[in-house]
Protein backbone atom coordinates (compact mmCIF):
# COMPACT_ATOMS: atom_id res chain seq x y z
CA UNK A 1 0.00 0.00 0.00
CA UNK A 2 0.90 3.79 -0.02
CA UNK A 3 0.14 6.34 1.60
CA UNK A 4 1.42 10.45 1.37
CA UNK A 5 3.88 11.66 3.63
CA UNK A 6 1.31 14.35 4.87
CA UNK A 7 -1.74 12.22 5.15
CA UNK A 8 -2.41 8.57 7.05
CA UNK A 9 -3.54 5.41 6.33
CA UNK A 10 -5.04 2.01 7.37
CA UNK A 11 -3.61 -1.10 6.72
CA UNK A 12 -5.87 -3.92 6.46
CA UNK A 13 -5.72 -7.48 7.76
CA UNK A 14 -7.97 -10.03 6.90
CA UNK A 15 -8.86 -13.74 7.69
CA UNK A 16 -9.37 -16.30 5.09
CA UNK A 17 -12.71 -17.30 7.17
CA UNK A 18 -14.46 -16.17 10.39
CA UNK A 19 -12.86 -17.76 13.44
CA UNK A 20 -15.21 -18.16 16.76
CA UNK A 21 -12.44 -17.11 19.12
CA UNK A 22 -10.44 -13.77 19.00
CA UNK A 23 -7.19 -13.23 16.93
CA UNK A 24 -4.10 -11.30 18.52
CA UNK A 25 -2.00 -11.21 16.07
CA UNK A 26 1.41 -9.57 17.21
CA UNK A 27 3.17 -7.24 14.30
CA UNK A 28 6.10 -4.88 14.01
CA UNK A 29 7.17 -2.61 11.85
CA UNK A 30 11.04 -2.75 9.74
CA UNK A 31 12.88 0.08 7.83
CA UNK A 32 13.60 -0.11 4.53
CA UNK A 33 14.69 3.07 2.91
CA UNK A 34 12.42 4.79 5.19
CA UNK A 35 13.76 5.55 8.68
CA UNK A 36 11.11 4.77 11.84
CA UNK A 37 10.93 7.96 14.02
CA UNK A 38 11.67 10.41 10.99
CA UNK A 39 9.59 9.19 8.52
CA UNK A 40 7.15 6.78 9.94
CA UNK A 41 5.75 5.98 13.48
CA UNK A 42 7.38 2.88 14.66
CA UNK A 43 5.25 -0.18 15.57
CA UNK A 44 5.45 -2.98 17.54
CA UNK A 45 2.32 -3.94 19.45
CA UNK A 46 -0.71 -6.69 18.70
CA UNK A 47 -3.78 -6.43 16.89
CA UNK A 48 -6.98 -8.07 18.26
CA UNK A 49 -9.45 -9.76 15.20
CA UNK A 50 -12.52 -10.06 17.45
CA UNK A 51 -14.49 -13.73 16.99
CA UNK A 52 -16.80 -14.20 13.76
CA UNK A 53 -14.95 -10.91 11.91
CA UNK A 54 -12.74 -11.53 9.12
CA UNK A 55 -10.86 -8.26 8.86
CA UNK A 56 -9.36 -5.37 11.05
CA UNK A 57 -7.46 -2.30 10.30
CA UNK A 58 -3.91 -1.15 11.18
CA UNK A 59 -3.17 2.52 11.48
CA UNK A 60 -0.32 4.32 9.57
CA UNK A 61 1.06 7.39 10.64
CA UNK A 62 3.75 8.89 8.36
CA UNK A 63 5.68 11.70 10.03
CA UNK A 64 4.95 14.97 7.40
CA UNK A 65 8.39 16.70 7.54
CA UNK A 66 10.58 19.38 5.18
CA UNK A 67 12.43 17.80 3.69
CA UNK A 68 12.67 16.87 -0.18
CA UNK A 69 13.32 13.07 -0.36
CA UNK A 70 12.38 10.28 -2.79
CA UNK A 71 9.32 7.95 -1.96
CA UNK A 72 10.36 5.55 0.88
CA UNK A 73 9.09 2.88 2.29
CA UNK A 74 9.11 0.34 5.30
CA UNK A 75 7.92 -3.42 6.36
CA UNK A 76 5.06 -4.50 8.29
CA UNK A 77 5.93 -8.31 9.51
CA UNK A 78 2.67 -10.55 11.47
CA UNK A 79 3.88 -13.37 13.20
CA UNK A 80 1.76 -16.71 13.74
CA UNK A 81 -0.17 -16.90 17.48
CA UNK A 82 -0.95 -20.54 17.73
CA UNK A 83 -4.75 -20.29 16.68
CA UNK A 84 -3.56 -18.67 12.96
CA UNK A 85 -1.58 -19.84 10.44
CA UNK A 86 0.32 -16.91 8.96
CA UNK A 87 1.09 -17.35 4.79
CA UNK A 88 4.19 -15.67 3.42
CA UNK A 89 2.61 -12.76 1.93
CA UNK A 90 2.37 -12.08 5.83
CA UNK A 91 4.62 -9.11 5.03
CA UNK A 92 3.60 -5.73 3.72
CA UNK A 93 5.39 -2.96 2.33
CA UNK A 94 4.19 0.28 2.81
CA UNK A 95 5.67 3.30 0.92
CA UNK A 96 5.25 6.88 1.87
CA UNK A 97 4.94 9.23 -1.04
CA UNK A 98 7.15 12.34 -0.45
CA UNK A 99 4.73 15.39 -0.54
CA UNK A 100 7.58 18.07 -0.81
CA UNK A 101 8.14 20.13 -4.15
CA UNK A 102 12.16 19.66 -5.24
CA UNK A 103 14.45 22.56 -3.81
CA UNK A 104 15.32 25.47 -5.81
CA UNK A 105 18.59 26.25 -6.54
CA UNK A 106 19.91 29.76 -6.87
CA UNK A 107 22.81 32.44 -5.49
CA UNK A 108 23.01 33.24 -2.60
CA UNK A 109 22.73 37.41 -4.00
CA UNK A 110 22.26 38.44 -7.29
CA UNK A 111 25.59 40.82 -7.40
CA UNK A 112 28.34 41.24 -5.96
CA UNK A 113 32.10 43.29 -6.24
CA UNK A 114 35.18 42.78 -5.68
CA UNK A 115 38.84 44.80 -6.12
CA UNK A 116 41.30 43.35 -8.62
CA UNK A 117 44.00 43.39 -6.13
CA UNK A 118 42.00 41.38 -3.45
CA UNK A 119 45.20 39.75 -1.96
CA UNK A 120 43.34 36.21 -2.53
CA UNK A 121 43.32 36.38 -5.95
CA UNK A 122 40.13 34.36 -5.44
CA UNK A 123 36.57 34.87 -4.96
CA UNK A 124 34.24 32.22 -3.89
CA UNK A 125 30.27 33.41 -5.27
CA UNK A 126 27.73 31.33 -2.58
CA UNK A 127 24.89 28.84 -4.21
CA UNK A 128 22.15 27.60 -2.03
CA UNK A 129 18.85 25.47 -2.02
CA UNK A 130 15.95 26.96 -0.04
CA UNK A 131 15.40 23.17 1.22
CA UNK A 132 16.56 20.53 3.08
CA UNK A 133 17.45 17.62 0.54
CA UNK A 134 17.81 13.94 1.25
CA UNK A 135 18.64 13.64 -2.55
CA UNK A 136 21.55 14.79 -3.87
CA UNK A 137 21.34 18.00 -6.04
CA UNK A 138 23.64 19.30 -9.03
CA UNK A 139 23.71 22.57 -11.05
CA UNK A 140 25.91 23.54 -14.01
CA UNK A 141 27.35 26.83 -14.31
CA UNK A 142 28.94 28.78 -16.90
CA UNK A 143 31.08 32.13 -16.48
CA UNK A 144 30.56 34.79 -19.20
CA UNK A 145 32.15 38.11 -20.03
CA UNK A 146 30.61 40.98 -18.89
CA UNK A 147 32.53 43.62 -19.99
CA UNK A 148 35.74 42.36 -18.87
CA UNK A 149 37.89 41.43 -21.48
CA UNK A 150 37.30 38.63 -23.49
CA UNK A 151 39.91 38.95 -26.16
CA UNK A 152 42.62 37.21 -24.06
CA UNK A 153 40.66 34.86 -21.30
CA UNK A 154 43.73 35.02 -19.35
CA UNK A 155 42.74 38.71 -17.77
CA UNK A 156 40.38 39.67 -15.57
CA UNK A 157 39.23 36.19 -14.54
CA UNK A 158 39.44 32.75 -15.75
CA UNK A 159 36.29 31.95 -17.61
CA UNK A 160 35.75 28.22 -16.21
CA UNK A 161 32.50 25.86 -16.33
CA UNK A 162 31.68 23.40 -13.63
CA UNK A 163 28.90 21.68 -11.48
CA UNK A 164 28.00 22.71 -8.10
CA UNK A 165 27.42 19.34 -6.26
CA UNK A 166 25.34 19.51 -3.23
CA UNK A 167 25.42 16.29 -1.04
CA UNK A 168 22.08 15.06 0.81
CA UNK A 169 21.08 17.29 3.91
CA UNK A 170 23.75 19.93 2.53
CA UNK A 171 21.81 23.68 1.45
CA UNK A 172 25.06 25.52 0.69
CA UNK A 173 27.96 25.60 -1.63
CA UNK A 174 30.23 27.58 -3.39
CA UNK A 175 31.35 28.65 -7.01
CA UNK A 176 35.27 29.29 -7.00
CA UNK A 177 36.95 32.35 -9.36
CA UNK A 178 40.41 32.87 -9.87
CA UNK A 179 40.66 36.51 -10.05
CA UNK A 180 43.41 37.87 -12.33
CA UNK A 181 45.83 41.59 -10.93
CA UNK A 182 47.08 43.11 -14.58
CA UNK A 183 48.51 46.56 -14.85
CA UNK A 184 46.07 47.73 -17.49
CA UNK A 185 43.93 50.18 -16.62
CA UNK A 186 40.24 49.33 -18.03
CA UNK A 187 37.57 50.95 -15.13
CA UNK A 188 35.17 48.35 -13.39
CA UNK A 189 33.96 45.39 -15.27
CA UNK A 190 31.71 42.64 -14.32
CA UNK A 191 31.78 39.15 -15.24
CA UNK A 192 28.31 37.18 -15.27
CA UNK A 193 28.17 33.35 -13.48
CA UNK A 194 24.40 31.54 -14.88
CA UNK A 195 23.26 28.06 -13.47
CA UNK A 196 21.58 25.58 -15.51
CA UNK A 197 20.00 22.10 -15.80
CA UNK A 198 19.58 21.70 -12.31
CA UNK A 199 19.43 17.91 -11.01
CA UNK A 200 16.85 16.99 -8.84
CA UNK A 201 15.90 20.80 -8.23
CA UNK A 202 14.72 23.56 -10.06
CA UNK A 203 16.14 27.02 -10.90
CA UNK A 204 14.97 29.85 -8.34
CA UNK A 205 14.83 33.51 -9.45
CA UNK A 206 18.19 34.58 -8.63
CA UNK A 207 19.76 32.07 -11.64
CA UNK A 208 21.97 35.17 -12.47
CA UNK A 209 25.20 36.53 -10.51
CA UNK A 210 26.95 39.30 -11.62
CA UNK A 211 30.42 39.96 -10.54
CA UNK A 212 31.67 43.48 -10.86
CA UNK A 213 35.61 43.27 -10.21
CA UNK A 214 36.85 46.78 -9.54
CA UNK A 215 40.26 48.39 -11.41
CA UNK A 216 42.76 48.89 -8.92
CA UNK A 217 45.16 51.33 -11.55
CA UNK A 218 45.35 55.11 -12.29
CA UNK A 219 44.01 56.30 -15.40
CA UNK A 220 46.91 56.60 -17.50
CA UNK A 221 48.22 59.88 -18.93
CA UNK A 222 49.09 60.85 -22.90
CA UNK A 223 52.24 62.88 -23.59
CA UNK A 224 54.85 63.33 -26.31
CA UNK A 225 57.43 61.24 -26.52
CA UNK A 226 59.97 63.61 -27.09
CA UNK A 227 59.86 67.19 -26.39
CA UNK A 228 61.02 68.28 -29.47
CA UNK A 229 62.06 66.61 -32.41
CA UNK A 230 63.80 67.83 -35.76
CA UNK A 231 63.14 66.97 -40.35
CA UNK A 232 64.80 66.98 -42.88
CA UNK A 233 63.09 69.67 -45.37
CA UNK A 234 63.13 67.10 -48.32
CA UNK A 235 62.14 64.41 -46.07
CA UNK A 236 61.13 61.29 -48.65
CA UNK A 237 57.54 61.24 -46.70
CA UNK A 238 57.37 64.23 -46.60
CA UNK A 239 55.73 64.30 -43.22
CA UNK A 240 57.27 64.76 -39.56
CA UNK A 241 55.63 61.90 -37.26
CA UNK A 242 55.20 62.99 -34.22
CA UNK A 243 54.95 60.34 -31.17
CA UNK A 244 52.75 60.01 -28.53
CA UNK A 245 53.01 57.36 -26.01
CA UNK A 246 50.83 56.38 -22.81
CA UNK A 247 52.06 56.11 -19.17
CA UNK A 248 50.66 52.94 -19.10
CA UNK A 249 48.40 50.08 -20.88
CA UNK A 250 45.51 50.75 -21.53
CA UNK A 251 42.79 48.34 -21.91
CA UNK A 252 39.93 49.33 -24.74
CA UNK A 253 41.11 51.57 -27.76
CA UNK A 254 40.73 55.36 -26.99
CA UNK A 255 41.59 58.48 -28.53
CA UNK A 256 43.34 61.97 -28.38
CA UNK A 257 42.53 65.04 -30.34
CA UNK A 258 45.49 67.21 -31.59
CA UNK A 259 46.16 70.58 -32.85
CA UNK A 260 49.22 71.97 -34.92
CA UNK A 261 49.81 75.56 -33.97
CA UNK A 262 52.42 77.97 -35.15
CA UNK A 263 55.50 78.68 -32.24
CA UNK A 264 55.94 81.84 -30.75
CA UNK A 265 58.58 82.90 -31.08
CA UNK A 266 59.43 80.47 -34.31
CA UNK A 267 61.25 80.72 -36.80
CA UNK A 268 59.21 77.97 -39.08
CA UNK A 269 56.18 79.42 -40.77
CA UNK A 270 53.02 77.52 -40.83
CA UNK A 271 49.87 77.49 -43.25
CA UNK A 272 51.02 76.38 -46.12
CA UNK A 273 54.62 78.11 -46.14
CA UNK A 274 56.87 75.60 -44.18
CA UNK A 275 55.01 73.03 -42.65
CA UNK A 276 50.60 72.37 -42.82
CA UNK A 277 48.89 73.35 -39.32
CA UNK A 278 46.62 70.27 -39.02
CA UNK A 279 43.95 69.21 -36.22
CA UNK A 280 42.82 65.43 -35.67
CA UNK A 281 42.04 62.73 -33.88
CA UNK A 282 44.94 60.25 -32.87
CA UNK A 283 43.27 56.84 -32.31
CA UNK A 284 45.17 54.84 -29.51
CA UNK A 285 44.63 50.95 -29.70
CA UNK A 286 44.06 48.78 -27.37
CA UNK A 287 46.73 47.04 -25.39
CA UNK A 288 49.25 49.40 -27.58
CA UNK A 289 51.67 51.69 -25.52
CA UNK A 290 50.89 55.00 -28.00
CA UNK A 291 50.67 56.14 -31.39
CA UNK A 292 51.95 58.89 -33.82
CA UNK A 293 50.74 61.18 -36.31
CA UNK A 294 52.10 63.44 -39.11
CA UNK A 295 52.58 66.66 -39.93
CA UNK A 296 52.85 67.58 -43.71
CA UNK A 297 56.17 69.41 -44.43
CA UNK A 298 56.60 71.71 -47.71
CA UNK A 299 59.43 71.17 -49.27
CA UNK A 300 59.87 74.46 -51.18
CA UNK A 301 62.95 76.06 -52.72
CA UNK A 302 63.51 78.88 -50.72
CA UNK A 303 67.41 79.59 -49.04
Amino acid sequence: MSVAENGSGNLVVTLSRPWKFEIVLPYSSTQVTATQGSDYTAMSTNITIPAGLTSVSIPIAPVDDAVFESNETFQVTFFAPVTVRVPGSAVATVTILNDEPAPEVEFVSATDSVMENDGTGIRTIGVQLDRISEVPVSVNYSVTAGTANVVNPNRDALLPSGVVNFPALSTSQNITLNLDNDSDYEGDETIDITLASPVSAVLGTQSLHTLTIQDDESTPSVQFSLASSSVAENVASGNLAVAVSLSGPLQSASNVQYRVVAATPGTATGGGVDYTLVTGTLNLAGYSSGGSFSIPIINDNIL
